[in-house]
């Protein structure tokens, strides 16, 4: 399996773009302002959906608290430049699962570490050599762990991205709640230019536009972030950086990381609390 890893050099990074009062605000007061690109909605090459454009500014200072525990948060934050190293600001996890259909809490371990890469899955019918024919870009961790997240070809967010509260954590199931959230994949035939990088939501753009599917449709795809009511009781991993669901840890919140809840609608914990630190890594 041919893995794809995308560097930039030191100079290329993206310049912050935002006149959001209120990301700007979070940015200073979280130290992201001077080494961290935070795509404003209005200039953003792909912008969120419409049904949550008044909803995307980054959370309040307020908002961001962490629990008194979190499990691998370090809040030591270090620029890497590598457009596929994303960090969490604030108390949320990446969703990864240990194979390419996890059907329950079972399959589904979380980090802190975002640090990924593309791996190239061909098609039963096409060459093996990365990105020759038929197959995926399938967002990995370094240990094969499949990354999960939101993909949409509408312009309403899935029920669940927009912060529903899962006692059970239930995928393509029965006798619970059912989250989309799904290994990442991109096929590598309709995106033959293949330029991934992440914004402050945890959005994936190709090169400055969203990846599209065989039919030419744009993707909307997002990374997949949770939350727990007491991280203190996830079940560590001896010598790894992922944990796994017990009863201690309480209620899980899955969602997407910088969408705020509408006055009056259901909230979202997830994308109140958290932000995305693009090419960066928390050590």
């Amino acid at each position: 399996m041919k893995r794809l890893v995308f560097l930039l050099a030191l100079g290329l990074g993206i310049a912050a773009c935002t006149d959001d009062p209120a990301v700007q605000q979070w940015a200073v007061d979280h130290g992201v302002a001077s080494n961290t690109a935070l795509p404003a909605t209005a200039t953003a090459p792909v912008a969120p959906p419409s049904t949550t454009a008044t909803s995307t500014a980054a959370p309040s200072p307020a908002s961001t608290t962490a629990p008194v525990s979190v499990p691998g948060m370090t809040n030591n934050y270090v620029k890497t430049f590598n457009p596929l190293d994303v960090a969490i600001a604030g108390p949320g996890y990446f969703c990864v699962a240990t194979r390419p259909n996890p059907q329950s809490l079972d399959d589904i371990f979380f980090t802190r570490y975002g640090h990924f890469e593309f791996d190239f899955v061909p098609a039963a019918s096409s060459t093996p050599e990365a990105g020759s024919g038929p197959g995926t870009w399938r967002l990995m961790t370094p240990d094969g762990l499949y990354v999960l997240g939101f993909t949409t070809q509408s312009t309403q967010l899935p029920a669940e991205a927009r912060g529903t509260t899962l006692s059970t954590f239930t995928l393509g199931g029965s006798g619970g709640p059912t989250l989309t959230a799904a290994p990442i994949g991109v096929d590598a035939m309709a995106n033959p230019t293949f330029e991934p990088r992440f914004n402050f939501q945890g959005q994936l753009t190709n090169q400055t536009q969203a990846p599209v599917d065989s039919d030419g449709n744009d993707q909307l795809i997002y990374l997949a972030i949770a939350q727990f009511d007491a991280p203190g009781g996830l079940n560590a991993h001896p010598g790894e950086t992922t944990y796994n669901w017990i009863s201690d840890a309480g209620t899980i919140d899955v969602g997407i990381a910088g969408v705020r809840a509408e006055p009056d609608s259901v909230p979202r914990p997830v994308g109140a609390a958290n932000l995305i630190r693009p090419e960066t890594l928390e050590e």
